[in-house]
C-alpha cells in the first residue's frame, strides 16, 4: 500500500468521525433546545402540583399532596413512584417528536379510549397528558393543546388501582441506629448493644454472634412489603393465635413494633406504629422467624 493510499484512508476516516462527531453534536444541541412540549410546560413546577389524576375506561385514580406528603386512598403513596412519574412528564431536555400526523394517533393507542390520561393539577392550573402506547425505550404522549405525539422516557407503570402507588415500605430504619432487639414467640429473648457495638443477651452470658445480628437488622433498612392485607386477611388477624413479633428500639427510645402471623400461606404483617397491614411470602416471613440459637457464637 503506497503512502498516497494510505494518505487517502486516512483522510477519509477523519472525514467520517468527523461528520458522526458533528451529528451527535447537533443532536445533543437540538435536544438542549426548548421545542413545542418544553415550551408548554415550562410553568409547571413539580413542588407547585397539589393533585394527580389518572384516568382510563371509566377507572380513575387521584393522589392529593396533603402537609407536603402525597396521599392515594387515604394512605401514603410511594413518593419514588410519584416523583418518577411527574419527573418524567415534565423533563429537563425536549422530548424527540414520534409523529405529528394526527391520522396515526390511533395507532399509537393516543385516541379517546385507547389513551390514559395523566392530569397534573397546581392551584394556577391544570395541564392534561394523553399517554399512549411504548415504543422501545420511549412512552409516546401527547401534551394538551399539541397536535404532535412526543417519546417520553422512564414513565412507570400508569395503573388505576390505589394499592399500586401506595408505600409499602413496612419499616426503613438504619441497622446502625437500633440499640436493641426483642423477639417474642416460640422463644423469648432480648438482644442489647452495648458501646463497643456488640451485642449481648440480656439476663444470659451465652455470647452473641455480633455480626449474625447486624445481618439480620439489614433486614429493616428497608423491609418492604408485597402488598397490603386484605380485609379478609385483616378480620383473620388474631393477636391471641400463634405468630411471633419484633420489636426494634433505636437509640432515640422509639419503639417500632412488629407483629407476624401466618395467614392463607402467606406472613401478614401488622405494623404497631399506625395499624396497618402488609403481606409477604411465607419464605419472606420465616426468614424473620429466628430461634435464639441462630444469635448464639459458635465459639461459646
Amino acid at each position: 500500500m503506497t503512502n498516497k493510499t494510505i494518505s487517502t484512508l486516512t483522510f477519509l476516516v477523519a472525514a467520517g468521525l468527523l461528520v458522526i462527531f458533528g451529528r451527535s453534536t447537533l443532536i445533543r444541541y437540538q435536544l438542549q433546545q426548548p421545542n413545542d412540549y418544553l415550551n408548554a410546560i415550562k410553568n409547571i413546577k413539580a413542588d407547585d402540583l397539589v393533585r394527580i389524576e389518572i384516568a382510563k375506561n371509566g377507572r380513575d385514580l387521584v393522589l392529593t399532596k396533603q402537609e407536603g406528603k402525597w396521599i392515594v386512598a387515604s394512605k401514603t403513596a410511594d413518593l419514588a413512584k410519584v416523583n418518577e412519574l411527574i419527573g418524567s412528564l415534565l423533563p429537563t431536555v425536549s422530548p424527540k417528536i414520534i409523529s405529528e400526523n394526527k391520522d396515526k394517533f390511533d395507532e399509537l393507542e393516543l385516541a379517546t379510549g385507547s389513551a390514559t390520561t395523566v392530569k397534573l393539577i397546581s392551584l394556577q392550573k391544570e395541564t392534561s397528558f394523553f399517554v399512549g402506547k411504548q415504543i422501545g425505550p420511549d412512552m409516546v404522549v401527547v401534551l394538551q393543546g399539541l397536535d404532535k405525539a412526543f417519546g417520553l422516557i422512564s414513565v412507570p407503570s400508569l395503573s388505576e388501582t390505589a394499592s399500586d402507588w401506595i408505600d409499602k415500605t413496612i419499616i426503613d430504619i438504619d441497622s446502625l441506629q437500633i440499640k436493641q432487639l426483642v423477639f417474642e414467640g416460640s422463644e423469648n429473648y432480648t438482644l442489647d448493644q452495648n458501646s463497643d457495638r456488640q451485642w449481648a443477651f440480656e439476663d444470659s452470658s451465652e455470647k452473641v454472634n455480633s455480626d449474625g445480628v447486624n445481618t439480620f437488622l439489614y433486614k429493616f433498612n428497608p423491609f418492604n412489603g408485597d402488598d397490603l392485607a386484605s380485609l379478609n386477611q385483616i378480620m383473620q388477624f388474631d393477636p391471641l393465635s400463634s405468630g411471633f413479633k419484633i420489636t426494634l428500639i433505636d437509640k432515640s427510645d422509639q419503639t417500632h413494633e412488629l407483629m407476624f402471623k401466618l395467614i392463607d400461606d402467606q406472613y401478614v404483617v401488622k405494623r404497631s406504629l399506625d395499624n396497618e397491614y402488609f403481606v409477604i411470602s411465607k419464605t419472606v416471613g420465616e426468614s424473620f422467624d429466628k430461634n435464639k440459637t441462630g444469635f448464639i457464637s459458635s465459639s461459646n
